[in-house]
């Protein structure tokens, strides 16, 4: 069940970003783009994949399914 679901949010991920990462080098680099901490113009930190994960958090919760 885990490896289906891998699989399936992979492909949302390839789907939506418009490219495969089909190398160690594009997986390596999309790994950095989501934990690479980055600062909002106030200094608050924040990394992409945690901007990702509270969009997602937001509307699950706006259906309820949280």
């Amino acid at each position: 069940a885990r490896t289906h679901r891998l699989v399936e949010v992979g492909a949302i991920l390839e789907q939506t970003a418009g490219m495969t990462f089909d190398t160690e080098d594009s997986r390596r680099a999309l790994s950095v783009a989501l934990t690479e901490r980055l600062r909002y113009t106030n200094g608050q930190p924040f990394t992409r994949g945690g901007q990702i994960a509270e969009a997602v958090g937001m509307l699950l919760e706006a259906d309820g399914e949280r």
